[in-house]
């Protein structure tokens, strides 16, 4: 706060809010607002400014509305005891936003996955992707003789990348982790080589 206060004055709002003195309100927002969104901003920094005064405003209209909430008998000052109020509000409000936009995302994905489903010439078209997809594959695995180097191929195609899932494949387990990412990357690469040279792969 710019100007210091005088000692007491929170807790002379306190007091006339709960004789119910509508002013002691205003008051006490004008002292209050500015600084707790400053420090509550600080505390969230990447958070939008507006939720950050959403949840600060609500903190005060909640204590004004109420004011026998606080409990002035106990150690903590009505400033903090109404930071914390508006800490919780925020954090809430910031969760809140995540399910929603949650939400968002998994209606969009579901509305694209209908309008797919409804439009005949996109799930045709969709279906076609597939079909190539699963020929190209069959095609790679096709070209490959060794049931080890089919096994190395469906791991790389499933994205795995722990050397131990290829070690285990390659039997060699035994061997210290360096050697096993050495050996697992030259079967890899002697792999992909002969399917380019199949012209397979690009």
């Amino acid at each position: 706060m710019p100007d210091p206060l005088e000692p007491g004055t929170f807790q002379c709002l306190h007091e006339r809010l709960l004789s119910g003195d509508r002013l002691a309100s205003e008051e006490l927002s004008c002292l209050l607002l500015s600084p707790l969104v400053q420090e509550i901003s600080r505390r969230f920094p990447r958070v939008d400014e507006q939720l950050v005064s959403d949840g600060v405003i609500d903190a005060l209209l909640d204590y004004c509305a109420c004011p026998a909430q606080f409990n002035s008998a106990r150690d903590v000052p009505l400033d903090r005891f109404l930071a914390g109020a508006a800490w919780r509000n925020v954090g809430n409000l910031v969760t809140g936003e995540q399910r929603r936009k949650r939400r968002e995302r998994k209606a969009g994905s579901k509305k694209r996955e209908a309008d797919v489903a409804l439009d005949p010439v996109a799930r045709n078209i969709r279906q076609e992707e597939l079909q190539q997809i699963a020929e190209e594959k069959a095609a790679l695995f096709a070209a490959l003789d060794d049931p080890k180097d089919k096994e190395i191929l469906r791991l790389k195609l499933e994205g795995i990348r722990d050397t131990a899932e290829f070690a285990r494949v390659l039997n060699i387990t035994h061997l210290p982790v360096a050697q096993q990412r050495e050996e697992v990357k030259r079967w890899k690469d002697r792999i992909i080589r002969f399917l380019r040279r199949k012209g397979l792969l690009p």
